[in-house]
């Protein structure tokens, strides 16, 4: 509790410091019409930021129960590089992808898988801002669908490591630290498996897990 507070309060505090300076300073520059604007544009990013970490914290806090349909995994991993795709060329980040040749349909909230596995794919391109190689695979092993995430981007130090699925643990200026927190309780409300290994400036692999239909 003491952990989610502190981070809590500290994602919060920034953008209200920004509000607090610009809600000061309008009374004596309401009729500056460029100051106006800056506050109109910095305003609404702020209140979005907030609002996205109230989203996030919702979804972590109370999750939605999975619902359960028969799934086209290797179509909803297609769909889900599609939504990256121009972050990959912008980010000169090449894709190699490779999945199981064979049809495998999976019992997963498509919604739900689809987030987690964005969720992973964005830490891989911001661990890769000088461009690199994001290698995506899947195979079948007996009573599991597994699919690898790796990217060769900056790593993860050993100590960092044990901690990445924390709310609220973050190395990143921007981030929350609640990406990877919701991700993992996606895949244990799914009854799969979560790993991950890493080197520093070699890269970082994820491992999904998810128990086949039977």
């Amino acid at each position: 509790m003491a952990a989610l507070a502190s981070g809590i309060a500290h994602e919060v505090r920034n953008p209200l410091t920004a509000l607090k300076a610009f809600y000061e300073h309008f009374p004596q520059k309401k009729d500056d019409p460029e100051f106006v604007a800056k506050f109109t544009r910095i305003a609404g990013k702020e209140i979005g930021r907030i609002e996205g970490l109230i989203q996030q914290l919702l979804d972590f806090a109370k999750p939605s129960p999975p619902s359960f349909q028969e799934t086209d995994i290797n179509g909803l991993i297609e769909d889900t590089l599609d939504l990256i795709a121009n972050k990959l060329r912008s980010n000169n980040i090449k894709l190699h992808c490779t999945l199981n040749p064979k049809p495998c349909p999976l019992n997963v909230d498509s919604n739900q898988i689809k987030q987690a596995l964005l969720n992973i794919l964005l830490n891989a391109i911001d661990a890769m801002p000088g461009g690199g190689q994001l290698k995506v695979s899947s195979f079948v092993d007996r009573t599991s669908y597994i699919v690898t995430i790796a990217d060769t981007g900056s790593g993860i130090a050993p100590e960092d490591l044990k901690h990445i699925f924390e709310p609220f643990f973050s190395k990143k200026a921007s981030g929350t630290g609640l990406g990877l927190a919701i991700t993992q309780s996606i895949i244990q409300e799914h009854n799969g498996k979560l790993k991950v290994t890493s080197t520093i400036n070699e890269g970082t692999t994820f491992t999904i897990e998810l128990p086949m239909k039977e």
